[in-house]
Formats: C-alpha cells, sequence, structure tokens
C-alpha cells in the first residue's frame, strides 16, 4: 500500500515510526452492505515535533478493500495518502531524524 510521498505504509513504519506499539492492530471484517470482505487497519506511529523534537503518537486507521487503502479518520489518515508532504504539513519528522 504505497502513501502520497511513495514509501509504502509498512516501511513508513518501520524506518520512520519509533518503537512498535502493541495496540498496532489488523483485523479481518465483513462489509455486508456491499456483500464484501476487508481489513480493518490501526496503526499508532511514534513521530517527533520538528520544533522541538518532543515525541508525540498519532493514530492512522484505514479500511484495505483489496489492493485499496480508504482512510478512516480524517487529518494524518487522509494526509499520508494525499499529500506528498504529510511530515511538514503537520510539524512532524521521523522518530531517528
Amino acid at each position: 500500500m504505497k502513501l502520497a510521498n511513495g514509501q509504502n505504509l509498512y516501511d513508513f513504519l518501520i524506518q520512520c515510526s519509533g518503537p512498535w506499539d502493541i495496540n498496532n492492530r489488523a483485523e479481518f471484517d465483513f462489509d455486508s452492505k456491499q456483500n464484501q470482505s476487508y481489513f480493518y487497519l490501526q496503526y499508532f506511529p511514534k513521530l517527533r515535533k520538528t520544533v522541538d523534537s518532543q515525541p508525540i503518537e498519532l493514530n492512522l486507521v484505514f479500511d484495505r478493500r483489496g489492493e485499496t487503502l480508504v482512510p478512516n479518520s480524517m487529518a494524518f489518515s487522509t494526509h499520508v495518502l494525499n499529500s506528498k508532504d504529510f511530515l511538514n504539513k503537520h510539524g512532524l519528522k521521523c522518530w531517528n531524524d
């Protein structure tokens, strides 16, 4: 699953985020209205604020429908899919930067 900056979601979580959160999860689910199965994905990347390097934990929530990620929350989840500079837009940097 590609993010707007060209990186895939897994690489972003492994290479940019800090320590793995035990609450990260993927759950199989079924949408009876569309008669379709999908995966509910929720991740808590640990990043740093650009201004003062203070840690911040965000919430990424998606439905994976086939090969498509559909954001399930506003702001950050949507921006990682639609804005190449999503980190800058939110005043963030990778954990180890």
